[in-house]
């Protein structure tokens, strides 16, 4: 889920189903319908979106589907990616992954 100048980007990676939201509401609905529909393991969010949308605590307890926020704001893009995603995935794998 990202807005709408993102997506075409989004769509040339190669991810087909884009879910264009422009505030926290729409991103709201769109986060709630897609994890009622039980054929999501993984949601792709910008994170400027996930903060605007009022979203219950146990998205980010589950296990499944796994909400993955992508940085979108100057001061996110300043951390180097291999801190940022390293938190991630110590909280889903359950351990520290070294990459290389």
């Amino acid at each position: 889920m990202v807005r709408r100048e993102l997506a075409p980007l989004i769509r040339i990676l190669g991810i087909a189903d884009v879910v264009e939201a422009e505030d926290g509401v729409n991103a709201s609905m769109a986060v709630q319908e897609l994890l009622s529909s039980g054929e999501v393991a993984v949601v792709l969010v910008q994170k400027s979106l996930l903060r605007a949308a009022k979203l219950p605590a146990e998205i980010y307890t589950s296990v499944y589907p796994i909400v993955v926020e992508i940085p979108d704001e100057p001061h996110d893009l300043e951390v180097k990616p291999r801190d940022y995603y390293r938190d991630l995935i110590r909280k889903f794998v359950g351990y520290e992954v070294y990459l290389g």
